[in-house]
């Protein structure tokens, strides 16, 4: 199973704008997210059942707060529906950072993705 290509068709199906794992473009001046793949938890019960937990940070580059802040919102409302290859997917915490020499908007969101659960 391949995780981070799961976690990337769930977010790139959930916006228009390009989406790369792992490593940024450089010197691209439009918006984009990159997603890094942070671990997996498996549980497993004794009759055999498998619990897994996928966790990722995107990080959304855009030139616009208010644009970033709009996309963030139509990723995470598509992860947390039924409509990606997860069981569920929630935002687990935010963190906004400011580009001075670019003067961009980097957002960082953690998101843990339930499988099998």
């Amino acid at each position: 199973m391949n995780y981070l290509e799961y976690i990337y068709d769930a977010v790139n199906a959930a916006t228009a704008v390009p989406v790369y794992t792992y490593a940024a473009p450089q010197g691209v001046a439009e918006d984009f997210i990159v997603i890094q793949f942070n671990g997996l938890g498996v549980t497993e019960t004794k009759d055999g059942y498998k619990a897994e937990r996928a966790a990722a940070t995107l990080f959304l580059h855009f030139l616009n707060a208010d644009t970033a802040q709009s996309t963030l919102q139509t990723v995470r409302d598509y992860i947390a529906t039924q409509h990606s290859t997860f069981k569920y997917g929630y935002m687990d915490g935010l963190q906004m950072f400011y580009n001075e020499d670019d003067e961009t908007v980097i957002l960082a969101a953690d998101f843990n993705f339930l499988i099998n659960y």
